[in-house]
């Protein structure tokens, strides 16, 4: 009897080991399969929020794999353009408006000169600057003049950017015969103009 208990005590030891092993290999499998799903999406903490919020590995790594899916979508649906802004001097000189001196700013405009705002698109757009429509019929490409230094909000058919307006400094070399001539004639006015008159 004793012999038979032990054995049965062995085959039912051995059944439980079975079973949880079991168990274990299937939870780590779970979350393999939650863990890679979690890094094929870009994680923000509510998503991480979310996915931990499941107590079993399959529910985590369903709710990561949803989360994944919504996030392609999303991104795809939302392609924002790049906005291009250019002017007589960037022309000229093959560099951005600003050459990457205003590292906080991404959209500079240089006040009070005709810059040309247009998208990495071919999609044709209507063109607003703070509220106002430039022009009835959608395009590619416009040119304003910003008369006024500060942000201002240009929407481009659905997308919306901020572009700062700027007395932007330039390499005097650089300057065109127009520009160099109104630099120099505004220092003489400057240099010449008395105090009481200024």
């Amino acid at each position: 009897m004793g012999a038979e208990a032990a054995e049965i005590t062995e085959e039912v030891d051995a059944a439980e080991k079975s079973h949880w092993m079991s168990l274990r290999a299937r939870k780590a499998a779970g979350l393999l399969v939650s863990a890679a799903a979690a890094i094929a999406i870009v994680q923000t903490p509510s998503m991480i929020a979310k996915i931990s919020a499941d107590t079993t590995p399959e529910g985590k790594a369903s709710t990561a794999a949803s989360l994944a899916a919504a996030e392609r979508d999303s991104s795809a649906n939302s392609f924002a353009p790049t906005l291009n802004l250019e002017n007589d001097h960037s022309r000229n000189t093959g560099r951005k408006i600003g050459n990457g001196l205003y590292r906080t700013m991404e959209h500079i405009a240089q006040v009070h000169k005709a810059t040309t705002l247009s998208l990495d698109s071919e999609t044709a757009v209507i063109w607003m600057v703070d509220g106002v429509v430039l022009s009835e019929v959608p395009s590619t490409e416009i040119e304003y003049t910003f008369t006024s230094i500060g942000k201002h909000t240009v929407k481009a058919g659905d997308f919306e950017f901020t572009i700062h307006s700027k007395a932007v400094r330039y390499e005097i070399r650089e300057l065109s015969d127009d520009d160099r001539e109104a630099y120099f004639h505004a220092l003489h006015t400057l240099y010449t103009m008395d105090q009481d008159e200024g």
